[in-house]
């Protein structure tokens, strides 16, 4: 109940997330933000801000734009977390569903809105459309780092999880893959929104859909060592996991087993744990199609680590079969059916169950008369087939060479099982203990270290027992190399220390200071300017000092082109400033007045029309100044053709109205009326028919006005075909009655009767049977009338092979009884008494024991009666290797007991007191510290008594490790410090400035592809060569990339378009492989943006182009010369090398 109550308050909660966590509002107010990104393509550039983000509670992005059209339409993409440091990106959401694919409608700005719940990185992408301003993408994308105790990364809740489930299981791949899988059920519910799809929701939000319930199921596996796959059926893109349990692989639904349901008669949310792929694809039919294809890679076929197996409740549901399955076996059926007590369940739930139950039964061992059968159980919908083969009845064993069921081991004995070949009889012997056999090598218990003392003994080579165990004395340290733990500088030395490799002692020697090392180039300290000196000097190429600092004179004013600040009109003089290029300075000059330029041409003021005068002039070309304003005359009214307003009719004169197209002014004419049209074809007005004259008239053919009305006369009756509304029989006469199709008037006509029909065949008209006489006639085939009724003689009863109602014995005979099949009459016959079949091998009927004497006999293989009956004599007491059950100690004796493992009966031995051992290392009794002395004895390493108890001198400060307090740089040093653990005194020093660092690198090839158009980048000299072997155009070196660095860039391949894609964007790479593209692995590597000799790699998009529509360069002219072209300017892809 708890349980529950907490699931479902976690519920609402998730859901109130839900509901707040992406929100659309303007901003109606300006704001300060802490953090802002910006990208540019065109005229357009895309500015985000937001302030730090707080965990657990709402995160506002305002996302705005400048330039363009002003009429922006904004799109937030599902945010990707990755845990700390990883850099490996989960999309939190689906972005394919729901908000993220959406647009705004066209604004200035908007906000969006995410709670962040998990310490880690989040990434955000956020898009903007501007297509008046011919912008289609353009993008930000950036990565948020978040820390809080109280909100654990992904890989924490996991790590928290996976140390539980060590804890509470027994350490087995089937205990902790149960137990994650329990334990992630109660963490989440089901998003029936359809919105949350990854680990991250599902253990921070406890909300996800199947891909949540996957991701998260596999991070668990895997932090526990357990191999794991996704698996995805095709027809629905329901997910789940395929997990590798004891090198086998099984099926794991963890959506589906989420379930509170309890309409069955088992545990519901384990159902789906540990099934094989054909019971899986019961649930998920489509699933077969998957894994029937030969690239398949986890074929599940076992059960044997299914929930319901490994727990022991399939064996109970086999237990509720186990009567019928016995009494078809008992009477030697080879083959029966059994209807399975679950038919009335939903056929997704009977046939996993009949799956599981199936494999159960044959797993179990069945006996006839106490010997194995060969049962085979098979499923089939909603019953269970058996098909099976009996042992051969045998009077002689025939025994094989026999097989060892128990190994002996060096202590105890084993046994040997031998089977009757005809009947699976068994028979057994013991197998003698082997005793210890001691490797005269020496094997390392323990080895030696530079702090312990090691050992080593003589094993046995088959159970591993030990003699002669001997001490092994220490090692000498194992110094590393040693590393710089503090660099030397121009003026202080330095310090390296080498590290023991086993037990991490320490020792240090120092690296003499260096001294300047003055460049002989000079360094250019401040730059000159039209407005300032500046200077240069030498500098130490170690740590920057300086020395012949120089004075370098100021510079001329660097003038631009000049901008028209204010223009030149018609009447005013204008002026153009020119700027300084460095200090931004200054300078202006006049441009005068340009004076009016009119046009020869006349210009429309008012344009006439036919209700008012119009005027025109001629216009300055600048500034629209008119002269020669001039009247222009009414025109004439511009009537249309005219529409009929009043119809002309065969008696009414018509109206034609005509309006003026400019005014509306109107004017009308009539139109004369147009006299009857009478046709010369006769028209029907009342058509004639059986029961009534009609008429018919000329008619106008304008107003339908009649003349010459005339009659028609009525028309005959129109009879259908008939129907037999009697029959005619064998006696009596029939009935055909035609009805009129029209006035449904009807006539009759007798048909005549048809005499009896006799079948020359006769007609059984009652079975003769052993018990009772039957009778055959000939009878009518119309009206099954008979003659020549006869009688059938009664039949031989019908016997049935007969079954053994009473089994004959040794002693009694038996009785045979045979069933007629028809009226189950019966007949008996006797089976003779069989007599005693005594085996010839012994019997024991009671074990002897050292406490009793037993018995052996020769028994009956029948009835087990028995004959020469004969006395075991006792057995010797088969006493155990015994326990301590009183320690010796180093000052009294010990007592060992021995226990017989059949009787219990035991003895006794006395163990020695042993006496102190006090070790030659020395024990610290108190530790010494940097403020007070300790103490150290030898101690006996059994009982702790002391002597030679000796004062250990106060010890030097316990540092911590160093740490940063001011970082360094190029231009000035660094602080770090240590703090001694004991007594909080604190120590500090300085850290060098920064020098560059040399960093390996490599070329990027750049091909191009002249059929495609695609530009091609690699770092492979062979790939370059065999593209530019077969028709590639080789441009040169594209940009020097880093070896290898924590930026990788994911190449992909689309089959489909042709063309390559470079990201740095996990998420990105993982969208494009689900949609279709092929993953090629890592490409390059970017350079860190921090280091001061990268440069940016810049990105362009071809809107126009259906594939191949990215370009990757680090030229500005090149860029800008695309952009020029219409491509898009998708900001920095990524880093070089300068």
């Amino acid at each position: 109940m708890y349980r529950k109550f907490i699931k479902t308050l976690s519920l609402v909660l998730s859901c109130v997330m839900v509901i707040c966590n992406i929100q659309i509002t303007h901003i109606h107010a300006e704001e300060l933000y802490q953090h802002s990104e910006t990208a540019t393509s065109g005229s357009v550039t895309m500015q985000v801000e937001w302030n730090d983000p707080v965990l657990g509670q709402p995160t506002t992005f305002h996302v705005s734009a400048t330039g363009g059209s002003g009429a922006y339409k904004f799109r937030m993409d599902a945010p990707s977390y990755s845990n700390p440091n990883e850099w490996s990106f989960e999309s939190v959401a689906d972005p394919t569903r729901g908000e993220w694919m959406e647009y705004t409608s066209e604004c200035s700005s908007t906000d969006y809105s995410f709670t962040m719940m998990a310490s880690g990185t989040y990434n955000f992408r956020f898009y903007l459309m501007d297509k008046p301003a011919n912008v289609m993408y353009l993008r930000i994308s950036t990565n948020i780092q978040v820390s809080d105790p109280n909100y654990p990364s992904v890989n924490s809740l996991i790590q928290s999880a996976v140390a539980q489930c060590n804890k509470e299981t027994d350490g087995t791949e089937y205990a902790k893959a149960l137990w994650l899988h329990d334990w992630l059920l109660n963490q989440l519910e089901y998003d029936h929104s359809f919105k949350w799809s990854s680990a991250e929701s599902a253990l921070t939000r406890h909300l996800g859909t199947c891909q949540a319930y996957q991701s998260a199921y596999s991070q668990l596996l895997n932090a526990t060592g357990i191999e794991n796959a996704e698996t995805r059926d095709t027809g629905d893109a329901h997910t789940w996991n395929a997990i590798k349990l004891d090198g086998e692989w099984y099926q794991v639904d963890c959506t589906w087993d989420d379930s509170n349901d309890h309409w069955y008669d088992f545990d519901q949310k384990r159902l789906y744990f540990g099934l094989t792929d054909e019971l899986m694809a019961v649930a998920h039919p489509k699933f077969s199609e998957v894994y029937s294809k030969s690239d398949y890679k986890t074929p599940s076929t076992s059960l044997k680590n299914n929930y319901f197996v490994k727990s022991d409740e399939a064996q109970q549901w086999v237990e509720s079969y186990r009567d019928r399955i016995q009494n078809s076996l008992n009477s030697k059926q080879t083959q029966f059916s059994i209807q399975a007590d679950n038919s009335t369940y939903p056929p997704s739930i009977y046939k996993i169950q009949n799956g599981i139950i199936s494999y159960v039964i044959n797993q179990n061992d069945w006996f006839v008369n106490g010997k194995k059968v060969n049962l085979v159980a098979t499923v089939n919908d909603k019953q269970f087939d058996f098909t099976v083969k009996y042992p051969i009845e045998c009077t002689k064993h025939n025994w094989d060479e026999g097989k060892v069921t128990t190994e002996p081991t060096c202590t105890k004995d084993g046994i040997k099982t031998y089977t009757c070949k005809n009947c699976a009889t068994t028979k057994t012997e013991i197998i003698k203990a082997s005793g210890h056999d001691y490797s005269n090598e020496w094997t390392i218990d323990k080895e030696a270290a530079c702090q312990e003392e090691g050992s080593k003994s003589h094993h046995c080579t088959r159970c591993d027992d030990k003699k002669d165990v001997t001490v092994i004395p220490k090692t000498d340290h194992h110094f590393d190399n040693g590393i710089e733990t503090t660099k030397a500088t121009c003026t202080k030395d330095g310090v390296k220390t080498y590290t023991c490799m086993d037990c991490k002692t320490t020792k240090t020697e120092t690296i003499k200071a260096l001294g300047h090392d003055y460049s002989n180039n000079w360094t250019i300290d401040k730059t000159a300017t039209c407005t300032q000196e500046g200077s240069k000097s030498h500098h130490c190429t170690r740590c920057n000092d300086k020395k012949d600092v120089t004075v370098i004179p100021k510079l001329n004013h660097n003038w631009d082109s000049g901008v028209e600040t204010t223009k030149a009109t018609c009447i005013k003089d204008g002026v153009k400033t020119y700027t300084c290029k460095d200090c931004k300075k200054t300078k202006t000059e006049t441009i005068n007045a340009l004076g009016h330029d009119y046009s020869n041409n006349w210009t429309i003021d008012k344009a006439a029309t036919c209700t008012q005068e119009g005027s025109k002039s001629h216009h300055c070309t600048r500034c629209d100044d008119k002269k020669d304003i001039t009247t222009i005359p009414k025109t004439n009214h511009h009537f249309d053709s005219g529409v009929e307003t009043t119809k002309a009719t065969c008696i009414k004169d018509g109206i034609k109205t005509y309006t003026c197209k400019d005014c509306k002014t109107t004017k009308t004419e009539t139109i004369k009326a147009l006299g009857h049209d009478y046709s010369n074809n006769w028209t029907i007005d009342k058509a004639a028919t059986c029961t009534q004259e009609g008429s018919k008239s000329h008619h106008c053919t304008r107003c339908d006005d009649k003349k010459d009305v005339t009659v028609i006369p009525k028309t005959d009756h129109h009879f259908d075909s008939g129907v037999e509304t009697t029959k005619a029989t064998c006696t009596k006469d029939g009935v055909k009655t035609y009805t009129c199709q029209d006035c449904k008037t009807t006539k009759t006509e007798t048909i005549k009767a048809l005499g009896h029909d006799y079948s020359n065949n006769w007609t059984i008209d009652k079975t003769a049977t052993c018990t009772q006489e039957g009778s055959k006639s000939h009878h009518c085939t119309r009206c099954d009338d008979k003659k020549d009724v006869t009688v059938i003689p009664k039949t031989d009863h019908h016997f049935d092979n007969g079954i053994e109602t009473t089994k004959a014995t040794c002693t009694k005979d038996g009785v045979k009884t045979y069933t007629c099949m028809d009226c189950k009459t019966t007949k008996t016959e006797t089976i003779k008494a069989l007599g005693h079949d005594y085996s010839n091998e012994w019997t024991i009927n009671k074990a002897a024991t050292c406490t009793q004497e037993g018995s052996k006999s020769y028994h009956c293989t029948r009835c087990n009666d028995k004959k020469d009956v004969t006395v075991i004599p006792k057995t010797d007491h088969h006493f155990d290797n015994g326990i301590e059950t009183t320690k010796a100690t180093c000052t009294k004796d010990g007592v060992k007991t021995y226990t017989c493992k059949n009787c219990k009966t035991t003895k006794t031995e006395i163990i020695k007191a042993l006496g102190h051992n006090y070790s030659s290392d020395w024990t610290i009794d108190k530790a010494a510290t940097c403020t007070q002395e300790g103490s150290k004895s030898h101690h006996c390493t059994r009982c702790g008594a002391k002597k030679d108890v000796t004062v250990v001198p106060k010890t030097a400060h316990n540092w911590s490790s160093w740490k940063t307090v001011v970082k360094p740089t190029t231009t000035s040093e660094g602080k770090e410090e240590r703090i001694c653990k004991t007594c909080n005194t604190k120590q500090q020093r300085p850290i060098a400035k920064l020098t560059e660092t040399a960093v390996e690198t490599q070329k990027m090839y750049r091909l191009y592809n002249p059929n495609s158009g695609e530009h091609f980048y690699t770092a492979n000299v062979g790939e370059k060569n065999h593209l530019a072997n077969i028709g590639w155009i080789y441009e040169g070196i594209g940009w020097i990339a880093p070896k290898t660095s924590d930026y990788p860039v994911y190449r992909l391949y689309n089959g489909n378009g042709g063309e390559h894609h470079y990201t740095m964007n996990k998420a990105e790479k993982d969208m494009l492989v689900r949609a279709g593209w092929k993953y090629e692995g890592i490409g390059g590597y970017s350079a860190d943006p921090k280091d001061s000799n990268s440069i940016p790699l810049l990105r362009e998009y071809n809107p126009n182009a259906f594939a191949n529509n990215h370009n990757y360069t680090t030229s500005k002219p090149e860029h800008n010369w695309l952009i020029s072209l219409g491509w898009k300017d998708e900001g920095k892809a990524w880093y070089a090398l300068n």
